[in-house]
């Protein structure tokens, strides 16, 4: 009797590991091909994003270039047999990045599928600036004409105008709780921290000629070689990014009244003519339009638009 219903128990057990065994197997694969999936779709994501931002740094002015440096991020951060498509808008003005894969499902063809098409989509779209970072510590009034064909003039103050309507005043302001030796050296390479529309900044005093300033502006003329204003990227040391105010204050407006960033606009520096130091100083170069300064707080707002372009993923 006892060995009857040992023999009926093992017989159970086969037919219920006859049963059970391949749904068990059948539920393994398919764990084990989500994850594969997952993690095709979590790396074509990332390298979608990184090559629309790389393919955008060339935007609006090279679209060509733009596909060919996206084309390359994509190739470089995926996987050989990965297909890429890279698409610049009309405009110049966005860049969308399509990643397509085919991921074999080396379990789960247990259910007649050997593999999966994964795809993922990223477009970067170049906007104007409202945020950048590397400003210099003085800023102009939107009154000012942003003329991008003239050559304009940086000067110390004179009610004649001796270089005609082509030029520019300025305000000297603060960044921050610094001594003079950190806001000069502020004017020759740019301040580090992001600053964007809305943040202030403190006057300091009016636009003057003194030595260190005016060798500042000279050193950036002697580390950048580049002296085409049509080649200027974001970057180069003649390339100075100026926050943008309301107005000129008076020059006699106490030190530490804030004023309101409103806009950013790049200026090149061509020349710089040290003359008699606080008396007939001045520098030549011209406002830059579409620069791209990379990845940023983007605005739709066009009342704030001075030239410069930031960056930014939009799906």
């Amino acid at each position: 009797m006892l060995k009857k219903i040992l023999c009926s128990q093992r017989g159970a057990v086969l037919l219920l590991a006859a049963v059970v065994l391949p749904a068990m197997l059948g539920f393994g694969a398919l764990a084990i091909d989500i994850g594969m999936l997952y993690k095709s779709k979590t790396e074509l994501s990332a390298a979608a994003d990184a090559a629309a931002l790389a393919g955008a740094q060339e935007l609006p002015k090279k679209p060509g270039q733009a596909e060919a440096v996206a084309q390359d991020y994509a190739s470089r951060n995926g996987k050989p047999g990965d297909q890429v498509t890279v698409t610049v808008a009309a405009d110049n003005r966005s860049l969308e990045v399509d990643i397509k894969r085919v991921v074999p499902l080396y379990l789960a063809n247990i259910f007649a599928k050997n593999s999966s098409l994964v795809a993922e989509k990223s477009k970067a779209q170049v906007s104007v600036a409202a945020s950048v970072p590397w400003i210099v510590p003085f800023v102009i009034p939107k009154t000012q004409v942003f003329d991008h064909v003239n050559t304009f003039t940086m000067r110390i103050p004179d009610p004649n105008k001796p270089y005609g309507q082509y030029e520019f005043d300025y305000m000297n302001v603060g960044i921050e709780n610094t001594d003079f030796a950190t806001y000069i050296k502020y004017l020759k390479y740019g301040y580090q921290k992001t600053f964007k529309v809305g943040d202030s900044v403190k006057y300091l005093g009016p636009s003057s000629g003194g030595k260190e300033s005016v060798d500042a502006f000279f050193d950036r003329t002697m580390r950048d070689a580049n002296s085409d204003y049509t080649k200027a990227e974001g970057g180069q040391p003649r390339v100075m990014l100026i926050p943008v105010v309301e107005a000129m204050l008076p020059r006699t407006t106490p030190s530490g009244t804030p004023m309101k960033i409103i806009g950013f606009v790049g200026f090149f520096l061509e020349t710089v003519y040290k003359g008699s130091y606080g008396k007939t100083y001045y520098a030549k170069g011209k406002f830059l339009k579409d620069l791209n300064v990379g990845s940023g707080q983007t605005s739709a707002d066009a009342t704030i638009d001075f030239g410069v372009r930031t960056i930014q993923l939009v799906r």
